[in-house]
Formats: C-alpha cells, structure tokens, sequence
C-alpha cells in the first residue's frame, strides 16, 4: 500500500511520556488473547493534528495518521482545512475493518467459500453543548446508533452466514467497544504535573 501524506510509516515507537506501554504476552490456549492498542496524539495548529499509533503485538509497525477537520462555516470558527480525514471516520473505519478482520479469520478458519464481503456502517452521533452536560449531569455527547450490514456472496448455507457474522462481531474488539460500558480513565497534566 503506497504511503502517502495521511498516513506514514516511522521506524520508531510513539513518543510516550504518560506511560508506559504494557508487552505483548502471548495468551496460552484456554486463555484470552489481550491486546493493547496506544497511541500519541499531537496538535499541528488549527483542527490538523496527528497521531502515532502502534499496537502491542510483535512485528506491527508504527504508524503516523493525520487527521483535520472539514470547512464548515461558523461564528465559532470552528473548522478546519479538510486535510485529512476527520476523527469520526477513522474511528467509524477502525470499527467497521476490525470487524473484516475478525471475518477474514474466520471464513479462513471454517473453510467457508465466500466469493465476496462487504461491511456498510451507519454511525450516528450528537453533540451536545457543554454547559448543558454540566447542568443536566448527562454526557455531552452520545452515540445513539450504531448499525453494521455485512452483505456476503456465497453458496454456503444461510445458518453457517449468520453465524459466522454473528461469531465475527462477538469477538470485534471495536464492535464489543460500542456495544457494551467501557471502564474508562482520563489523566490531566498540567506542565508535567498531575491535576484533580
């Protein structure tokens, strides 16, 4: 895959300073398989900033991703170049590519003849305003639909199909993040210093 200005290889770990990734462990049979995805993201000025990420798992490479946000007009000067893609549809791809690659597994694994599969994605979120989040105790912003279509070519039977894609999606780490409550922690340094 040609590399291009969005999105590069370096021949380097990301620049963490927050923590310490935790190594890959390879999981022994009967055990879950953990893995830890990390990353660094840093401002380039305006709405374009960049991130390096690398998953634990031996032999991945790290990558650069840039991201930006689209023109759109407002009294908030809210908007970006259109650099690079927005971070909603890399979060909203990362999600529907994870589930391929769990398919991908799968249908190698159960011998399935699958002439093609694709993955079609709505992702629906709102944004509310912060001062309403304060007041109301609410999140500021939700997810309020996440819907995933996998349309398959094949003659294999229609109960293997569904259970492949329902077996793909059980195991979907991106998936299984939308679906279910997270445990989820946010640490603030303030110039090097931990704050409330």
């Amino acid at each position: 895959m040609p590399e291009s200005k969005i999105v590069w290889t370096v021949d380097h770990e990301p620049p963490f300073t927050a923590f310490e990734p935790t190594p890959f462990k390879k999981a022994r049979p009967g055990e879950s398989l953990q893995i830890e995805v990390n990353l660094v993201a840093e401002n380039e000025g305006g709405f374009r900033k960049h991130a390096f990420v690398k998953p634990n798992l031996p032999n991945f490479l790290t990558y650069v991703v840039a991201s930006d946000e689209g023109v759109i007009p407002s009294k908030h000067n809210y908007q970006g170049e259109a650099s690079a893609p927005p971070p909603l549809s890399y979060f909203a791809a990362g999600v529907a590519f994870c589930l391929m690659s769990h398919l991908k597994a799968f249908i190698y694994e159960r011998k399935l003849d699958i002439r093609s599969y694709t993955v079609e994605q709505r992702l629906v979120f709102t944004r509310g305003l912060a001062e309403d989040a304060e007041t109301s105790g609410k999140p500021g912003a939700s997810c309020d639909l996440f819907e995933t279509h996998v349309l398959v070519h094949s003659d294999e039977a229609a109960d293997d199909i569904k259970a492949l894609i329902e077996d793909a999606q059980a195991v979907c780490m991106a998936s299984v993040a939308l679906i279910n409550p997270v445990p989820a922690v946010t640490r603030i340094q303030l110039n090097g210093e931990a704050i409330g």
